[in-house]
């Protein structure tokens, strides 16, 4: 009777540790999978000598950006040229060439991560004036370098 009663005894003790042990692994979970999310950055690309991460820009720059950009007139197709950074405004991706001002936003949703081919994907076009570019290229000097690496 004694061996049943420490057996109850014992088996009581280990459901109420792996019970605790389990609760605190919970709680260790919410804690490390925690994700920042960066909805205002801009980003080098196309620069092989070093690689920086897109970096978070503040919001009265990310305004300035956004007002320039919606005031323009798109064109219905991008431009066949290289960007030397990449602007995320509230998730919205947008590659810039710093030196002729355009601006490229593509339809993500049009291009295929499996293939090696270039892509036909559409997507808008947008080209600044000289007094937009010299804003822009301002901004975005304060926290990237542009242009392009030199051969």
């Amino acid at each position: 009777m004694k061996k049943l009663i420490s057996l109850i005894l014992i088996m009581i003790c280990m459901v109420v540790l792996i019970a605790c042990n389990e609760t605190q692994q919970e709680e260790n979970n919410t804690n490390t999978h925690t994700l920042k999310v960066t909805e205002n950055s801009v980003g080098e690309i196309g620069r092989k000598e070093t690689y920086n991460f897109s970096v978070q820009i503040s919001e009265d720059d990310a305004a300035t950006l956004s007002v320039i950009i919606n005031s323009g007139n798109w064109a219905e197709e991008p431009t066949d040229c290289e960007s030397d950074c990449v602007i995320n405004l509230k998730g919205h991706l947008l590659y810039y060439n710093s030196d002729n001002g355009t601006i490229n936003k593509y339809n993500l949703k049009d291009m295929s991560i499996y293939s090696s081919k270039v892509q036909d994907v559409s997507g808008k076009s947008l080209v600044l004036s000289e007094e937009d570019i010299a804003t822009v290229n301002a901004i975005l000097e304060k926290y990237i370098t542009l242009g392009f690496e030199s051969n």
